[in-house]
């Protein structure tokens, strides 16, 4: 009773400031599902594939090659549930189309960014980053001022992040020119990639909040 007494006067207090609570997006929820179920089995083909290479594999390659195969024939699947459900999807098709604009992030990445990160476009710089867990974070010690790190957040997102990134590192996407820069102008590779990352959430956050699709 006293617990329920004191919710009750915070929400009195500070009704006008607090975010009203919304079901979510019945769209968002099925990709949720989707983009979790394909995890599930890529690590299942992932596992399969070490149980191959293992002492006495050889003796079951024909078990192990038949699983894979309908382990990846699932997955195939899923990713074709995922791009119908977002192409009939009036909250998710133009969100999917602003993703896709920037090169750096195709289909799939896009689909595991929407269903991983759905408050995109709605936040700012700093919470973009908090919740992709790339933002830098001190890495100090007494006078020692050590190189920052990125942590926390939906490591999910993180990892979504990550070959888009690389793909920057090796020359090519939208961000190619920003990550040759950093290099150039002493940033440690992984510095680097991990500061495209940021900027990758940080632009894609504010391009969803304006529905802007960059003109080529």
């Amino acid at each position: 009773a006293i617990d329920a007494g004191m919710l009750s006067g915070y929400g009195r207090e500070r009704w006008e400031k607090l975010a009203l609570w919304q079901a979510p997006d019945p769209d968002e929820v099925r990709l949720r599902a989707l983009v979790r179920r394909r995890q599930e089995l890529i690590a299942i083909r992932g596992a399969e594939n070490s149980r191959a290479k293992a002492p006495g594999g050889r003796d079951l390659a024909a078990s192990f090659k038949a699983v894979i195969k309908a382990v990846e024939h699932q997955i195939q699947a899923i990713e074709a549930a995922m791009r119908e459900l977002i192409a009939n999807s009036d909250t998710l098709k133009h969100r999917a189309a602003v993703c896709t604009a920037m090169d750096s992030l195709g289909p799939i990445v896009t689909a595991k960014l929407l269903a991983s990160l759905p408050e995109l476009g709605s936040l700012t710089r700093r919470k973009a980053a908090a919740l992709a867990g790339v933002a830098p974070h001190p890495n100090d010690s007494g006078q020692k001022r050590g190189y920052r790190k990125i942590r926390g957040g939906r490591p999910d997102v993180r990892s979504t992040l990550y070959m888009p990134a690389l793909r920057a590192a090796a020359g090519k996407g939208e961000f190619a020119a920003f990550y040759k820069r950093l290099r150039a102008n002493g940033k440690k590779a992984m510095v680097a990639i991990a500061a495209v990352m940021r900027k990758i959430i940080v632009t894609l956050n504010a391009r969803l909040r304006d529905a802007m699709i960059p003109q080529s």
